[in-house]
């Protein structure tokens, strides 16, 4: 999908249209629900910025491992850093570990060789054996990433435009799991003009301020990456939290 068109009023007959390497399709209604995608459609650039996250799976633990560690249930965990990390206990006995991955490319590029960041990957292997230190010698079978939707006041979107017969959800900013089943619900209530009370959310119809222009944008992340890791950083190794009141950390709760 390289770019859409809305509907053109006044013209009957008209549909919304997906341009595509190989044509154009028409339909009642277009659905545009890419995430950090749709940063390749041009009316889409600058609501959207891929943001990388990046898994790291261990080996198989044994029972002896998991009764040492004491995570006994299905919990999911997360610390108090405030760059982004999370793990869960996988139903075959693995621990699969999460963080913020590669970092943000100039012009919100996105491609397969960004997935796996090296430095992220040894990260989240060390923190592991940080967090765990009877794994020592734990084997990481798999890792793996991909970009996510990050849109600039970190709110989602639900929309459907009756008069162009375009919808989108999007902006799910690392949350999708759980944001991707409502905003399905949602758009399902809005195109279908069913009486929901799921019409009254507040991402429906909402529209973020787009990206700053680059080479702004590239700059503004980067700085914001780079300092709150040093913050991380510094925050572990002196056990100082963060003051909150930095410049990244005001841009990055805004």
């Amino acid at each position: 999908m390289t770019d859409f068109r809305p509907r053109e009023p006044g013209v009957p007959g008209s549909k919304p249209r997906l341009t595509t390497a190989r044509g154009e399709v028409a339909a009642e209604v277009v659905v545009l629900c890419g995430e950090a995608y749709l940063t390749r459609l041009p009316r889409l650039r600058r609501q959207l910025i891929p943001v990388y996250s990046q898994i790291a799976l261990t080996e198989p633990l044994s029972a002896a491992q998991w009764a040492e560690i004491g995570w006994a249930g299905r919990e999911t965990v997360a610390s108090m850093r405030i760059g982004v990390d999370y793990l869960q206990r996988t139903a075959d006995g693995r621990i699969a570990f999460g963080e913020r991955g590669s970092p943000y490319r100039f012009g919100s590029r996105i491609a397969d060789g960004f997935d796996v960041f090296p430095p992220a990957r040894r990260d989240l292997e060390r923190m592991t054996r940080e967090w765990f230190p009877m794994l020592g010698g734990v084997r990481f079978t798999h890792h793996w990433g991909g970009p996510i939707g990050m849109p600039r006041d970190r709110m989602p979107t639900f929309d459907y435009d009756r008069q162009t017969g375009i919808a989108t959800a999007r902006g799910y900013t690392g949350l999708g799991v759980a944001t991707a089943n409502l905003a399905g619900r949602t758009l399902t209530a809005l195109i279908c003009d069913d009486e929901s009370l799921l019409r009254l959310l507040p991402p429906v119809g909402h529209r973020s301020p787009n990206w700053e222009p680059e080479p702004l944008r590239w700059l503004g992340v980067r700085y914001v990456q780079r300092t709150l890791r040093r913050l991380d950083e510094r925050m572990e190794r002196t056990g100082t939290r963060p003051s909150r009141r930095t410049l990244a950390e005001r841009l990055w709760q805004r």
